[in-house]
């Protein structure tokens, strides 16, 4: 009869406790106090533990931190603790290696860390990354710096999350739980068969489970606010120009098709192109045909909006059409093919003459000898 009435009350302390309309958090000292209020530690209930089943631990668990002084003070102090502030940037660098460095060297003065880095190699392209978080009251200072390391700084935006709703909402949960807790324990002071025991123990777990879970999520909302996140694109400024044409062989008169690939830079930029038959073109993809064969030299060159300057050259073969010179060239190479070719066998036939000479003689020989026997017979 005793476990039965010991088991009811558990369901009906779980319900009294998510009813309560907020947990005791702080008491406030008497009108004109500025002293600190306190609260009374909690006792561990003395658990009895029937031979063979283990006690589950009993320490008590640790208060929350109250509230006292000048509560404008404290508010304001708690909302700027509790203001998650992000920022991104995005920055033009001479160097995206060195400016990654400087960016390192920042952070760690300011006693944050790194979260992230990304140095790409040049050929594979310009823009590169970093993602730091710096103290809460160095986001301001730290943003300055940075774009003091950049030739440009292209876009910047920040981000404010007031997260104080959310962390009140977290400690007054870790309250309940932390009460329901105390009634468990005593609960579980009082029981006194092996079933009342495993039952209220399980249900204890659960809300040490809660509790641990919730303070966590307090943790994070004191970490995340107390830094600030940082995260800098960073694209090189130093001017890279490659160009491709279309084909690297063509026919006279075939239309081919030139592409610039630009690395870094200020845009917008400007195009000039010579295709070594003095025709040239500003367009970024120009088109072009050759009115004679030859190997033709193409260049470009392109300038940024800051004065910056890269070039680059190909070759471009062009062939058919008529042409004496190439006729001839044609003819030669073909003659010279041939001689080759026959000076080849004529040598294969000299390194070898021996051995045909030898092989003739051979069978030479058994017929003279096969026709000799046939005379005789």
């Amino acid at each position: 009869m005793r476990t039965s009435k010991i088991l009811l009350l558990i369901p009906i302390i779980l319900l009294v406790v998510s009813c309560s309309a907020a947990p005791r958090a702080t008491e406030t000292a008497p009108s004109g106090s500025r002293g600190e209020a306190t609260t009374p530690p909690r006792e561990a209930p003395t658990v009895p533990s029937p031979a063979g089943i283990p006690s589950l631990p009993t320490t008590t668990p640790p208060a929350i931190p109250q509230i006292s002084g000048d509560i404008a003070q404290q508010a304001q102090d708690i909302t700027a603790r509790l203001i998650v502030r992000n920022g991104s940037m995005l920055i033009m660098v001479d160097d995206i290696k060195n400016a990654v460095a400087q960016i390192t060297t920042l952070t760690e003065q300011k006693k944050g860390f790194v979260v992230s880095s990304q140095i790409p190699p040049i050929e594979q392209g310009s823009t590169g990354s970093i993602v730091i978080r710096v103290p809460a009251d160095e986001f301001e200072n730290a943003m300055s710096a940075i774009s003091g390391f950049a030739q440009e700084v292209k876009s910047q935006s920040t981000s404010a999350n007031d997260v104080m709703q959310q962390y009140t909402d977290l400690n007054s949960r870790l309250n309940n739980l932390l009460a329901t807790e105390q009634q468990f324990l005593v609960i579980l002071g009082k029981a006194t068969t092996v079933t009342d025991i495993l039952s209220v123990q399980r249900e204890l777990q659960k809300t040490r489970e809660d509790i641990e879970v919730t303070k966590g999520q307090i943790q994070y909302l004191e970490q995340t606010s107390s830094t600030s996140l940082i995260t800098i694109t960073l694209q090189q400024s130093k001017l890279i120009v490659k160009f491709t044409p279309e084909r690297p062989l063509v026919d006279v008169d075939e239309t081919i098709s030139f592409r610039a690939d630009i690395t870094g830079g200020f845009s917008p930029f400007s195009y000039e192109w010579n295709f070594g038959d003095k025709v040239t073109s500003n367009k970024q993809v120009p088109t072009h045909s050759y009115a004679t064969a030859a190997d033709r030299k193409v260049t470009l060159k392109v300038t940024d909006s800051h004065g910056n300057v890269a070039t680059d050259e190909r070759t471009v073969t062009v062939t058919g059409g008529w042409s004496g010179n190439s006729v001839a060239r044609t003819a030669w190479r073909a003659l010279s093919m041939s001689g080759r070719v026959v000076l080849n066998v004529l040598i294969w036939v000299g390194i070898f003459s021996p051995v045909w000479l030898t092989i003739g003689g051979i069978v030479i020989f058994f017929r003279w000898r096969s026709r000799r026997k046939k005379s005789t017979a």
